[in-house]
């Protein structure tokens, strides 16, 4: 059997035969991978594989003896055994240098083995690399690179300028762009090393809008070195279908370059409720010479009007897509077209595309989860993801320039790890710059678009953009400068999206009616920003002070219902819960942007569309509230009913809110106008209280009566001539019937005061029937019902309804109508003056009767 010396001997041996054998690589594959019996034979003749030199090291170190490690209470053990306690990937043939292929060495080493330092080529998709130690870095067969840590889950973190790809952003001279559309906003990033060339990819909307069947992409290849200089493209395709663009993975499979995106969208579905994105685009990179033959998509995702009894996941939309840099997993982020926040799904790649390009069938790994949005005013909107397979990194934000861009950090369970700001291009500036002062202008956006993993770094994107500054105004104690490219009213310069604050002096007053509009463009470039572990070598910003706006999480929308949805820039919050029964939002209270307050009906089974509202309204000289509802009907109308705290549950019961029992008291300054309370309406207007109507409305009913009338001088009727016939005497009937009601006139007592008050209680009035006087004017040939002073109501039985019923949309009954029977009856009534006047003129015409016969008598007597 060789020894150790031997065995250094022939390796020596093998390698110098090696590079004289034609047959060199088969040569050293078989030394590698060869078992602990092979002999691998040369032109030097047979050297033992590592397989079994290791089996003569094994059997050398048996023979060594004892082991005894130093120090205070150490315990003999053996040299076997002290050289097993770690297990490294190096033990089982793994080369270092990133050139060779080591996953069976990896496999052979099995979980938990060490992996040194040093560059190790492996093929992640059989191996799970979070099972394994150390800090050797992993270069994956797919053109990848990988850490076995956690990458920026924990330490202080920086950022620092990766390069400026020159995409340009004039029609022409010195910024050219570099094709038509370039100077747009980019979409995703991609890192990869493909034939041994470190790669950037660039993907860029073009053409069409977002999200929709004509949205355009292209594609674009630059050399990445990372040290800030500026970049030159490589090469780029002509524009195509690829969906939104928004994210990007690159991936070697089988020597050829393919790059996941966003599903190619082809439109909506059910009247637009269903925005695309349905899944994922792979295409193969074939530089400019890439075409949409080049492009496939897979979809995961059914439309709501999917009924094939087949499809589960009809609701996600809008999909954020990223391939893990294992290669393992396709990472869905959605949303809902219900609004119910965002999810992530985990798809078994290779699984979905050998299913084809209508893959609905394949159910993911896992999901929906919900995940945690980022915090703060911008933080909704998601602008990129990636995966290692171990963690997923999403980078969160808006354009306003001086807002916290955000990323955040889950595991593959979607559970938030690490929430951390960083500014992008933002960084790059003084703050004498942002607010102004500086010879490009005012800065107009630095958002963030797209987000790859490089190892232990991330790389992302951001807009770099400045205008000349044209309209600024004074507003709340501080100059805002306007950033609109196109002129925009009523945007207050809170608004960050159309405003930023600057030191700028001001060139005109605000007013919310008129347009304002920032110069032409003086700088539009974007930035690639590397993030990574703070070293302090030059050019790092540590994020903590790259960020020029602090965040906050008080506002959040959390998992799969939105309870609290606020919008500060348009003053707009909702309340509302998400049934998942009803796979729909109950609205409960809302803010809406034109002020207006609503208050939903939330009743089990009543029309969540009905709401009443409360708008704040005022001009230059008037302050005011209207209150209204929605869904009224002309029988129904709206209501308002204003309480006390302790108001009962009777229906129709109103309850004193001051000692003075008012219910509502209306006031015009401190004077009262009115007061309702519980015993009715009470008015102390200046003016009167009066009908809408002249001489039409009346006031009660024959079984709705008043009792009492009080005035001060007495009621007025109108007796204008001009609205009359000419007057008529009365006949000698009416005189007659005039003379015996006047006989009839006497004392009573009313029989329901008796039954209250009892009969030496109850008064006694003055005055007679109306049943007499009908006697009375028949018996002399008169018909009663002719004369004004005779009244007499008679009614069916009959139900009355006081409340409508409530339906809803579908006309089902949700609130029985309130009503109330009233029994047939008739009732007479007189009308007093009228009478009065006949048996005054009765009264006068018996007088002057008598005075003539006195006359009369007289007369004769003198004579």
């Amino acid at each position: 059997m060789p020894d150790v010396e031997s065995l250094q001997a022939y390796a020596g041996e093998l390698s110098e035969a090696a590079k004289k054998s034609t047959a060199a690589s088969s040569k050293q594959h078989e030394y590698v991978h060869g078992d602990d019996t092979t002999d691998v034979q040369t032109e030097s003749g047979p050297v033992p594989s590592l397989a079994k030199q290791a089996k003569t090291v094994f059997e050398y170190l048996t023979s060594l003896g004892s082991f005894l490690q130093k120090g205070l209470g150490a315990i003999i053990r053996s040299w076997l055994d002290k050289m097993q306690e770690v297990i490294s990937v190096k033990d089982f043939g793994a080369v270092e240098g990133g050139k060779i292929d080591c996953t069976q060495a990896f496999h052979l080493a099995g979980p938990g083995a060490y992996v040194p330092k040093g560059d190790w080529l492996v093929d992640p998709r059989t191996l799970n690399l979070n099972s394994y130690t150390g800090p050797g870095r992993i270069l994956t067969t797919g053109g990848q690179r990988l850490s076995l840590g956690t990458p920026l889950l924990d330490g202080v973190l920086a950022q620092r300028l990766g390069g400026t790809p020159k995409l340009g952003w004039m029609p022409s001279g010195e910024h050219a762009q570099l094709y038509p559309g370039s100077g747009n906003a980019t979409q995703g990033i991609a890192w990869v090393i493909h034939k041994g060339i470190e790669k950037l990819i660039i993907s860029q909307r073009v053409g069409g809008s977002g999200w929709t069947a004509d949205e355009m992409i292209r594609f674009s290849e630059w050399r990445w070195t990372g040290n800030g200089d500026d970049m030159e493209v490589v090469s780029f395709s002509e524009p195509l279908s690829a969906g939104h663009g928004s994210d990007l993975t690159a991936l070697v499979q089988d020597g050829e370059l393919y790059l996941y995106t966003t599903w190619s969208n082809t439109g909506t579905a059910q009247g637009g409720i269903s925005k695309g994105g349905k899944g994922f685009t792979k295409v193969l990179w074939r530089g400019a010479a890439t075409t949409q033959e080049d492009v496939q998509a897979f979809r995961v995702f059914g439309d709501p009007i999917d009924t094939d009894g087949v499809t589960r996941l009809t609701w996600p939309q809008s999909t954020s897509v990223c391939v893990s840099n294992d290669g393992k997993y396709v990472v869905a982020v959605s949303t809902s077209f219900t609004g119910t926040g965002r999810f992530l799904f985990l798809y078994d790649r290779e699984e979905v595309e050998a299913a084809g390009a209508d893959a609905r069938t394949v159910g993911p790994i896992t999901g929906p989860l919900p995940i945690e949005r980022a915090p703060g005013e911008f933080g909704s909107t998601l602008q990129g993801l990636t995966s290692d397979g171990k963690h997923i990194y999403t980078v969160w934000g808006l354009g306003a320039v001086r807002a916290v861009r955000t990323v955040q950090v889950y595991d593959m369970s979607g559970r938030l790890r690490r929430t951390f700001p960083f500014s992008g291009a933002g960084a790059l500036y003084s703050e004498s710059e942002l607010m102004g002062l500086g010879p490009r202008g005012i800065p107009v956006s630095f958002e963030p678009e797209g987000i790859c993993l490089m190892g232990d770094e991330l790389i992302t994107l951001s807009i770099d953009a400045w205008k000349t500054p044209q309209d600024v105004v004074p507003f709340e104690g501080k100059n805002w400068a306007c950033i609109n490219t196109t002129a925009t009213a009523g945007k207050e310069p809170t608004n960050r999206s159309n405003w930023i604050v600057t030191q700028l002096p001001a060139t005109t007053a605000y007013a919310d009616d008129v347009p304002y509009v920032a110069g032409g463009y003086t700088y539009r470039q974007k930035r690639v920003i590397r993030i990574k572990m703070y070293t302090g070598e030059l050019g790092e910003s540590k994020l903590q002070n790259a960020s020029t706006d602090a965040t906050t999480g008080t506002i959040k929308e959390y998992f799969a219902g939105t309870d609290v949805a606020f919008n500060a820039e348009n003053g707009s919050f909702t309340f509302a819960k998400f049934y998942e029964a009803l796979g729909t939002y109950k609205k409960f209270m809302e803010l809406n942007y034109n002020n207006t307050l609503n208050l939903f009906s939330t009743a089990a089974g009543s029309p969540n569309n009905r709401w009443v509202s409360f708008k704040s309204a005022w001009t230059a000289s008037m302050y005011g509230l209207q209150v209204r509802s929605s869904g009224g009907e002309a029988a129904g109308g709206a209501n308002l009913d204003l309480h006390a705290v302790d108001c009962p549950a009777a229906p129709g019961e109103m309850v004193a809110s001051s000692t003075e029992s008012a219910v509502v008291r209306f006031r015009n300054g401190s004077i009262t106008a009115a007061v309702l309370s519980a015993a009715g309406l009470v008015y102390y207007g200046g003016v009167a209280i009066r009908a809408t109507t002249d001489n039409v409305v009346s006031l009660g009913r024959n079984i709705n009566r008043f009792s009492q009338v009080w005035a001060g001088t007495g009621t007025i009727n109108t007796s204008d001539a001009t609205e009359k016939t000419p007057i008529s005497k009365f006949s000698q009937a009416h005189i007659n019937a005039g003379l015996r009601l006047i006989a009839e006139v006497g004392a009573y007592q009313w029989l329901q005061e008796i039954i209250n008050k009892g009969p030496d209680v109850a008064r006694i009035h003055f005055g007679t029937t109306v049943q007499r006087a009908i006697e009375i004017f028949e018996e002399e040939g008169l018909d009663p019902y002719r004369f004004g002073a005779v009244c007499l109501d008679e009614w069916e039985a009959h139900t009355e309804t006081l409340e409508p019923a409530e339906l809803d949309e579908a006309g089902n009954v949700v609130r029985e109508a309130v009503t109330q029977d009233v029994p047939a009856g008739r009732r007479f009534g007189f009308r007093d003056h009228q009478v009065q006047y006949l048996m005054l003129s009765a009264l006068a015409a018996n007088q002057k009767t008598l005075d003539e016969r006195l006359l009369i008598l007289e007369q004769s007597t003198q004579s």
